[in-house]
């Protein structure tokens, strides 16, 4: 059905907007927060912070020989652990397949939810065409009919069950 002239063009177009709309809505989040947790790491790989008020973990100054310089101790931490097993659901850790995942479920939820609303919307649409037709065969056949033969009284009946059906058929039915 052609409403307007370019309706074919606009329809084209914006059914690709929809279409690609779904990898840019799925692919740059995971990504992106692997870069960030990537770009983290290497600048953490190997630093050490200081510890606060921990005098065992103290580690000493050597010379390249191997000898221990004489007061010259420093308190030090490293940032991570490589004798504990990788957690991925701790503070810090990062899983690319679970975010991937996470993201593709929005995804096909949004999807959904646009497909949704769309039929919803094209069965209300049907359904008023529905109630319009019906509601002119209601008219015909119980207000027009009987006026045209000059049945006035008839005419008055047949409106007041038109409008009983029509508001009957428009209200009940939905409910």
């Amino acid at each position: 059905l052609r409403m307007f002239p370019g309706q074919a063009l606009i329809q084209k177009l914006l059914m690709g907007i929809a279409v690609i709309s779904v990898p840019c809505m799925l692919f740059p989040k995971p990504f992106i927060l692997r870069a960030r947790h990537m770009s983290k790491n290497v600048k953490n790989r190997g630093s050490y912070q200081a510890l606060s008020g921990k005098e065992d973990s103290q580690a000493f100054v050597l010379t390249e020989n191997g000898e221990e310089l004489a007061g010259n101790t420093v308190t030090l931490k490293p940032t991570e652990d490589p004798h504990q097993p990788h957690d991925p659901h701790a503070s810090g850790g990062f899983d690319f397949g679970e975010v991937f995942v996470n993201q593709m479920i929005h995804t096909i939820e949004f999807v959904l939810g646009a497909v949704s609303n769309t039929a919803s919307y094209l069965r209300l649409w049907a359904l008023s065409l529905a109630h319009a037709q019906l509601s002119d065969v209601f008219l015909e056949k119980l207000v027009v009919g009987p006026y045209h033969s000059h049945n006035y009284l008839g005419t008055a009946i047949g409106a007041c069950m038109w409008l009983g059906a029509t508001i009957g058929v428009i209200c009940l039915m939905e409910s």
